[in-house]
């Protein structure tokens, strides 16, 4: 049965079987000369998808991959770990995707790798079953410690960060998953559960916040809302993405989209202009200010010696 995906709004992809395409009239040659061509990306073994695949990002490729799997799979395996985490949508930052990691139900636990495919047989409670853009997979807490007990504290952290600013789970609900877990990992998961805030909006937020902790700044306050005049209960004027209290520093991340609006509606100004004005008013109120991209993350050592420099500097 061919599966509609709609990635995003604007990008769908078509995954279907060997016996999908045969039945649409192609032929072995057919398919072999599609995948030759770029129309057609193979997945797995037995399923394919439309061209639109390769212009995904690298965790919208994979839950496709998954969906690929899935859809030539005998046994009644569920999408677990970063698998399921790439069908709901939720970043894995620095995380190898090459394998597919995959549930079923089993009351002999087992783990093994084939392939390229992590398979574990273990108890799965109904409650441990759920679907997510008509992919099955394990629930998102259990996704999430599984995740937690095996990837970085950036990799971990940023997922937990995305998962509770999306409301898909909670922090209680992470811990008392968390409580009923043993066996290696345990420790890391609660050190990145621990740490997690879902305030954050963004990955590029969540990596900023570790950085700072890792390398002993004060802790950071995630959308720090800051208001006019010297009452807590002043009009609101601005929520900066970061806050070091200890440090008086305002730390903006300005990802890719923050800037291609243009223009703002019905104005003159650009999305430039504001952003000064913006920085100028926090200054006058006494704020540092400090705007950090992706590309700084490519050099951590200067991009931690920029902020020192900052701190050190007069507001």
């Amino acid at each position: 049965m061919t599966v509609r995906v709609t990635v995003r709004a604007d990008v769908v992809v078509y995954v279907f079987t060997t016996q999908d395409a045969r039945s649409f009239g192609y032929s072995k040659t057919d398919m072999d000369r599609k995948v030759a061509g770029n129309a057609w990306v193979r997945l797995a073994q037995g399923s394919y998808a439309t061209s639109a695949f390769n212009g995904l990002y690298p965790e919208e490729r994979h839950a496709v991959r998954v969906l690929g799997a899935l859809t030539t799979s005998k046994n009644e395996w569920y999408a677990s770990s970063w698998s399921a985490l790439a069908a709901l949508n939720l970043p894995l930052v620095d995380h190898d995707l090459s394998r597919i990691h995959l549930t079923r139900h089993s009351v002999t636990p087992a783990n093994r790798v084939h392939g390229r495919y992590i398979k574990v047989d273990r108890q799965l409670l109904r409650e441990d079953q759920a679907s997510a853009n008509g992919i099955p997979i394990v629930s998102v807490d259990l996704a999430l410690i599984e995740f937690a007990r095996q990837s970085s504290f950036l990799a971990s952290t940023t997922a937990i960060d995305a998962a509770l600013h999306r409301k898909l789970t909670s922090k209680d609900a992470l811990r008392a998953r968390l409580a009923g877990t043993s066996g290696k990992g345990v420790s890391r998961a609660a050190a990145a559960l621990d740490f997690s805030d879902g305030r954050a909006e963004s990955p590029g937020e969540t990596r900023l916040r570790v950085l700072l902790f890792r390398h002993g700044f004060s802790t950071p306050i995630p959308q720090f809302e800051i208001r006019d005049g010297d009452s807590d209960g002043g009009p609101l004027i601005y929520i900066a993405d970061l806050y070091l209290p200890e440090e008086n520093l305002v730390l903006e991340f300005d990802g890719k989209g923050k800037f291609a609006a243009g223009r703002m509606a019905n104005s003159e100004w650009t999305q430039f202009d504001h952003q000064r004005s913006r920085d100028q008013g926090l200054t006058a109120r006494g704020y540092r200010v400090m705007h950090v991209t992706s590309r700084d993350f490519l050099d951590e050592k200067l991009l931690v010696a920029r902020i020192l420099e900052r701190i050190r500097s007069k507001v």
